[in-house]
């Protein structure tokens, strides 16, 4: 997450608009990342801990898929 400390705040880039009833602040269908290790990486957020993970001494992590949308179940992401 330090390599990406904005994911956190709803008004950075990696956010849009959509309107229903109420206009929310929603992730963008394509996310470009810092890897830990300083590589950039780009795709959908797939799953995101914010905060402790259970069972383990991780925190604040997420994994993003790079497979195109829809997926299917021969894709691994």
């Amino acid at each position: 997450m330090r390599e990406n400390s904005p994911i956190q705040d709803k008004q950075s880039d990696y956010y849009e608009d959509i309107t229903d009833n109420e206009t929310h602040r929603i992730f963008k269908n394509q996310l470009t990342v810092k890897t830990a290790s300083g590589d950039s990486v780009t795709g959908r957020m797939y799953h995101w801990v914010c905060g402790p993970c259970s069972g383990t001494d991780l925190k604040d992590w997420f994994i993003i898929c790079t497979n195109p949308c829809p997926y299917t179940t021969q894709s691994s992401c």
